[in-house]
């Protein structure tokens, strides 16, 4: 005779796992990161919170699930749009324009990502922004940016990556935190923001 609860199926603890991410990014965005604890997360999710640990080491794992999936859907889309018959410089104005219209499209995603600090917790802890996903993000825009910039050596393309990224998550914040500022459209802006590249 088995005690206790019969062992979840790999279906059922993966569903279990999405619903307690998809519970914990509604909280941390209407009550901010800080102000959620793993015992309201397992309050919401209606499930005890040693059940909430064998799923996750702690709040920021759950976080960080949450930005992977996020980063993950944003380099899907921008894999997407690459069209390889079109010129270079409509490749990178392509992969830009499909990187801030997610953020635009999703601003609760944004704000998550970005409104909130990726702050080391524990040693042994890495930075989100090292994760495989977002590393893999941003080589794509790199590899667009070399194509228009041939001339330019690595450390150069490095920059110019982390500049773009820097203009396009400004128009991205600007838009989507700041929005009482009539900033203009989206389009109007990110071709302003690439006109060096031409």
């Amino acid at each position: 005779m088995t005690k206790g609860r019969p062992k979840l199926s790999k279906e059922q603890a993966e569903a279990r796992k999405a619903l307690i991410i998809e519970i914990a990014k509604r909280l941390f965005l209407e009550e901010g990161y800080s102000a959620v604890s793993m015992r309201k997360i397992a309050t919401k999710a209606k499930v005890s919170p040693m059940t909430l640990y064998q799923s996750f080491d702690n709040k920021r794992d759950i976080l960080r699930y949450i930005w992977t999936d996020i980063f993950s859907e944003v380099s899907k889309e921008c894999k997407l749009s690459f069209e390889p018959s079109a010129d270079r410089h409509a490749q990178l104005y392509s992969f830009c324009k499909v990187f801030l219209d997610y953020w635009l499209k999703h601003p609760e995603h944004y704000r998550v990502v970005y409104l909130e600090s990726d702050a080391l917790e524990n040693h042994g802890d890495t930075y989100f922004a090292e994760n495989q996903v977002v590393t893999d993000l941003f080589a794509q825009l790199g590899e667009r940016i070399q194509a228009v910039r041939l001339q330019d050596s690595a450390s150069e393309i490095d920059l110019q990556v982390k500049l773009l990224t820097l203009q396009l998550q400004g128009i991205a914040h600007g838009l989507i935190v700041i929005n009482e500022i009539p900033w203009g459209k989206p389009e109007q802006l990110l071709v302003q923001c690439l006109k060096h590249f031409y």
